[in-house]
């Protein structure tokens, strides 16, 4: 982002579809890996949200590549969409990216609230070493 190496082209689109669509994307890396992928979404996820659909799937391609890579044989990989106020107090999104709102419902053409989604993936990996944490989100 800092380079302007690309731009963010925002647009309405399917959230579980684009998920699925990557999801599927992966599947066969997935199978040879012998690790299983589980969708967990919200009852309430509105259909449609605006967002750059393919910001999106590199960030989910790129997360999956590496659970599918780290994870033990016989594993399972959850990715997890939940819904979030669009307004969440600082405090309940302390875990989570200044970017939240890059990803919500339109305002415009909805009947109710608009919404911030979260989409977490979890692996079952070694993870990563408590003294690299720090350097996690540092430039390389």
């Amino acid at each position: 982002l800092k380079t302007n190496a690309f731009q963010i082209v925002v647009s309405d689109f399917n959230l579980r579809e684009k998920v699925s669509d990557t999801l599927e994307l992966l599947r066969l890396k997935a199978q040879t890996a012998k690790v299983k992928f589980k969708l967990e979404i919200d009852n309430d996820l509105p259909d449609i949200f605006r967002s750059d659909p393919e910001r999106l799937q590199q960030v989910l391609i790129n997360l999956l590549t590496n659970a599918i890579k780290y994870s033990p044989e016989s594993s399972e990989i959850t990715v997890r969409i939940s819904t979030l106020p669009l307004e969440t107090p600082r405090s309940a999104r302390s875990n989570q990216s200044n970017h939240s709102n890059l990803l919500q419902t339109p305002r415009s053409s909805l009947v109710k609230p608009p919404k911030n989604v979260s989409i977490s993936v979890k692996d079952q990996g070694i993870g990563i070493k408590s003294k690299d944490l720090s350097t996690l989100f540092q430039e390389f």
